[in-house]
């Protein structure tokens, strides 16, 4: 309910301050907050504040028994007054006294903040995003004159593409692009020294200068990806294309282009990492990147159990969303130029999963 409906209802709106919000732990996220509605947009909606792509939640005021302790050592208060509900999913927390602070305990389970920001705030944040042209990477140092290689890691989720990358980074000289980011409009560059890449990503700077018409696939991309995912009933009428192959191709498309044009300026090996679902979408990544060369990471059914189990909690069996997807990857085919694949068992090691891609590498 928005505030004005809480008025015209002749019900008090909560306490909350009306306005954009934002958490600091996600830098490319806005909230955009009127009563009791919670729309979490992709930093992009400040300069296009009428673009689709958000995230609606529910936030509710209200006695809601005892604070967690996380949340008591936050804030001091050892009562919960806030609620926020995301398709049936609620979390708890506390307002402050000014309406201009929320904590609560994340998705995540750890301790989360959303702080309102004034008008100087909204304007700060959006001039301090990294440009789409030329994102920072203080770890890198450019080599314009050396052409390089692009290497591009692909495989099913769980294979190990970003993990790779990333010690091809660390160990190797190569530059470690996260093409996952384009998904949410991010600084590619990960910092090297993270533990999780879900966190790095989660922390990546927003990226100011796209393109409306960019911005409006990239968001339509990532809500029809997640319908897909989800497989619920009649998803399939939901979307144009039925397979994630099609639906991620738009996108490829403008990640492709990105990945061209950073690697124009900073030079030197390229390390990328990204989801590649077919040999078409192999081609289209050729067609803007011509001389790409992919080493397709391809899990043995004991290692996507082993990994699945430490991922999702799970018995190793494939959830519905990820079944879908592993039917329909397309590992690299005999015949096709500059793709490898690299098969992960159980019992490989990520430092021997390096060693087979850079035996491959080194043929190049």
């Amino acid at each position: 309910m928005s505030s004005t409906d809480a008025a015209a209802a002749g019900t008090p709106p909560p306490p909350w301050r009306k306005g954009f919000w934002f958490n600091e732990k996600m830098p490319c996220t806005v909230i955009i907050v009127d009563g009791e509605k919670m729309d979490f947009n992709n930093m992009i909606g400040l300069d296009f504040p009428d673009i689709e792509g958000s995230v609606t939640m529910v936030g509710k005021f209200g006695q809601f028994g005892a604070a967690k302790k996380e949340i008591l050592e936050a804030t001091g208060q050892t009562e919960a007054n806030f609620e926020l509900n995301y398709v049936g999913q609620k979390r708890y927390g506390v307002v402050d006294g000014s309406g201009t602070r929320i904590t609560y305990l994340g998705f995540n389970n750890k301790v989360d903040t959303l702080k309102w920001l004034s008008p100087e705030d909204v304007e700060k944040l959006r001039e301090t995003r990294d440009n789409l042209e030329t994102p920072s990477c203080p770890h890198i140092t450019p080599k314009p004159d050396a052409p390089g290689k692009i290497i591009w890691l692909s495989g099913p989720p769980g294979a190990g593409k970003s993990t790779t990358a990333k010690m091809l980074a660390k160990k190797c000289g190569y530059v470690y692009y996260e093409a996952d980011c384009t998904m949410g409009m991010m600084n590619p560059f990960l910092k090297l020294n993270a533990d999780d890449e879900f966190e790095s990503m989660l922390e990546a700077r927003p990226l100011k200068g796209w393109s409306r018409e960019d911005a409006e696939i990239v968001l339509r991309t990532g809500k029809e990806y997640q319908t897909y995912l989800a497989g619920q009933a009649g998803w399939q009428e939901k979307l144009p294309n039925h397979d994630a192959d099609a639906i991620l191709r738009p996108l490829l498309n403008i990640m492709c282009r990105e990945v061209a044009r950073q690697k124009k300026r900073l030079g030197g090996d390229f390390a990328v990492a990204h989801l590649v679902m077919s040999r078409k979408s192999r081609d289209l990544c050729r067609e803007v990147c011509p001389n790409v060369v992919f080493v397709v990471l391809n899990m043995t059914d004991g290692c996507r159990r082993v990994r699945l189990k430490g991922r999702h909690n799970s018995d190793g069996q494939l959830p519905d969303n990820l079944s879908k997807l592993f039917q329909e990857f397309e590992p690299a085919g005999g015949e096709e130029e500059n793709a490898y694949n690299v098969e992960v068992s159980e019992d490989m090691t990520k430092e021997v999963v390096l060693e087979k891609v850079l035996e491959i590498t080194a043929k190049i």
